[in-house]
């Protein structure tokens, strides 16, 4: 299937279709503003709603149709690692930009995937610190402690601010570790 959508619809389309489409491929969610704030292109309302004419299947997330997503299987085609996106920055590069525009939008979890997938670890540990101790307090924790062992281990464990964290995220499901952790953190 992903052979005959690369073949057949991708193939049909313009090249300047289709490398936007790649680069909008890198977040699982977006909007224009988000994509004109990372890729730094005025003309993206336009290529979006060429697509969107074309009949490509990007989905909308909301009554308004302003958060929008592609499909798995056409955001797995267009992210193909032997077909990678012609960008203007590098891959890692733009993860950590779209990285930086999500957090200011608050949204912390997609924030941190992408900082996961730039290997930008001084971004990750810098967003945990600022605003993650909040989510500790409440059934998010568990999201804070799968970030936080997203770090390698020797820098969670040198770091007292993150093992104390990384001990209160699992504080419900294993109190001994989790004992242990902020122990181990004081």
């Amino acid at each position: 299937l992903l052979h005959y959508l690369a073949t057949e619809v991708l193939g049909e389309l313009p090249g300047e279709l289709i490398e936007f489409l790649r680069l909008a491929a890198i977040p699982e969610r977006f909007d224009a503003e988000l994509l004109a704030e990372v890729l730094q292109r005025d003309d993206v309302p336009y290529l979006l709603g060429r697509a969107q004419a074309l009949g490509l299947p990007i989905l909308p997330l909301d009554e308004r149709g302003d958060q929008l997503r592609f499909h798995p299987l056409w955001r797995e085609l267009l992210l193909r690692p032997d077909d990678p996106p012609s960008a203007p920055a590098p891959l890692q590069t733009l993860h950590r930009q779209f990285g930086q525009a999500l957090e200011a939008r608050g949204d912390l979890d997609e924030a941190l995937s992408h900082y996961a997938s730039a290997e930008a670890t001084d971004e990750l540990t810098r967003a945990l610190r600022q605003r993650a101790w909040p989510m500790l307090q409440s059934p998010r924790r568990e999201t804070v402690r799968r970030w936080l062992e997203q770090l390698p281990a020797d820098l969670r464990e040198s770091d007292p601010e993150l093992l104390y964290m990384w001990g209160y995220s699992q504080i419900i499901n294993a109190p001994d570790q989790a004992l242990s952790a902020i122990e181990r953190a004081a």
